[in-house]
């Protein structure tokens, strides 16, 4: 039978202070802020003005997420995790997250040790050519930061000095000027790395059962016994077919006596193409392209242009 693994970013069965502390603020350890129900899960949040029971646990507020981070299908086998959250966040104080995720990522971006990496989340690219349309937010964008001469970025943007350094400090990169030469310090250039959070989907419950994922945090956080929902495979792995995927799970989830955050430690890549093959793209292997269904991909200036007007939210040093 279905239950909730975690809730708020501990196992269900921590009872320390620090896990119920995080659970009566919603605070999520791995964005070190409230719980958003992982960005897109609204239909997930509990109205506690019609929820006496929970309302009296979580004091003075008004609507709640459900905090569930992953459920476990059978006992003693890998949780399956449904909040990207819980997964990999790149922004923000990360001091809780545990680096193994972050750090094969990188890796495995071709990324080497000491460089700087900037992070652009929710970033929106928009491209069209011809009668093609290319419209897609990507979770994280992710590319190596360092100084670029002037004309470099004309280069690679396919745009004049002239109207690029306006927009350029309007976003906040800092222009230097060395022996009359123009210099942006840590500007993108490189290879980008795009990255799409993609945690499993649930199969929805049934609210006889109260296996829905409100009705299962409910029961969960008043000590109630719980049913979770089962897992939509067939979204799943719709979804992990077609691009390069990093695969992880948990060290030691059948451990009985879990307590704290548990460690991610395990992971494996599997790769896939960015376009179709341009010789024959109808026996081509499903690629990029194809997840995210747009019949063109924007050149690499497209992107850069898109970067040089936001300064990254954040700064990674690559430490492995």
């Amino acid at each position: 039978m279905s239950r909730l693994f975690e809730i708020f970013g501990y196992p269900i069965t921590d009872n320390s202070e620090e896990a119920q502390r995080c659970r009566s603020s919603a605070w999520c350890p791995f964005m070190d802020g409230e719980c958003d129900g992982g960005g897109n899960r609204n239909l997930s949040h509990i109205d506690l003005s019609k929820n006496t029971a929970l309302k009296s646990y979580f004091l003075g507020r008004e609507i709640i997420p459900s905090g569930v981070c992953s459920l476990q299908l059978r006992k003693g086998e890998q949780p399956w995790i449904i909040c990207p959250r819980r997964l990999l966040v790149l922004i923000g104080n990360r001091e809780r997250q545990k680096p193994f995720v972050e750090s094969l990522l990188l890796q495995k971006s071709g990324y080497t040790k000491g460089q700087t990496i900037g992070v652009w989340p929710e970033m929106r690219v928009k491209h069209n050519q011809q009668t093609k349309a290319f419209d897609y937010t990507f979770d994280y964008i992710l590319m190596p930061l360092e100084r670029v001469r002037y004309d470099e970025i004309e280069d690679i943007t396919h745009q004049k000095w002239k109207k690029l350094e306006p927009v350029i400090k309007k976003a906040g990169y800092s222009v230097t000027c060395i022996d009359g030469c123009h210099y942006v310090e840590e500007f993108p250039i490189g290879s980008p790395c795009i990255v799409e959070v993609m945690t499993s989907s649930t199969a929805g419950g049934n609210q006889r059962k109260r296996s829905t994922i409100p009705m299962a945090f409910e029961d969960a956080i008043l000590g109630k016994p719980h049913q979770g929902p089962s897992i939509n495979y067939r979204q799943v792995w719709a979804r992990t077919s077609e691009v390069n995927v990093l695969c992880f799970s948990y060290r030691d989830a059948d451990d009985k006596n879990l307590a704290g955050i548990v460690e991610i430690g395990n992971g494996c890549l599997y790769a896939g193409l960015i376009s179709p093959s341009s010789n024959n793209p109808s026996e081509s292997p499903p690629s990029f392209q194809d997840m995210i269904r747009s019949p063109v991909c924007p050149p690499k200036s497209i992107l850069i242009a898109l970067l040089a007007k936001r300064f990254p939210t954040n700064k990674i040093t690559v430490k492995y």
